[in-house]
């Protein structure tokens, strides 16, 4: 059975916000940002992939990712419960030269986790969109993922 694909976030009061991200994840579909250095078929390659967030991150299609710096997703160590931030579409426009609208974000707040263990990977930055899936990027298009279970 697949679970909902809304992810479970616990609210204290505004900046208080915290993501469970554990789970199992497919990527969905892609979006091609202003600039990017990915060609189509690189990108439908991601689709169906799954992306399993624990202690660590498992992604089937990691060994075929062009990283900087030697980046291992294996020693990409996160946290069960996540700092939630927010930034508003026009800085997320200003930074990706990308409009928030052509990714499915309606809402002018977009909320967003660093994970600073993931630097230099699609996983660094992991936006999260209303209806509760996320948006990752790399090379320059953005890659929604809807989750499939909860760990």
């Amino acid at each position: 059975m697949i679970a909902s694909t809304k992810l479970l976030v616990a609210q204290n009061m505004g900046s208080n916000e915290k993501l469970m991200l554990w789970g199992e994840y497919k990527v969905a579909k892609f979006y091609n940002g202003y600039i990017h250095a990915m060609t189509k078929t690189e990108a439908q390659n991601w689709i169906g992939k799954t992306v399993s967030f624990h202690d660590s991150i498992y992604f089937n299609l990691a060994n075929s990712i062009r990283t900087k710096n030697g980046f291992s997703f294996t020693h990409c160590k996160i946290n069960k419960e996540l700092q939630v931030k927010k930034t508003d579409f026009d800085k997320f426009l200003s930074d990706y030269k990308t409009s928030p609208k052509s990714l499915g974000f309606t809402s002018k707040v977009i909320k967003y986790i660093t994970l600073n263990t993931c630097e230099y990977s699609p996983f660094s930055s992991i936006y999260i969109k209303e209806n509760g899936n996320l948006i990752i990027s790399w090379d320059g298009v953005f890659f929604e993922l809807i989750r499939m279970a909860r760990l």
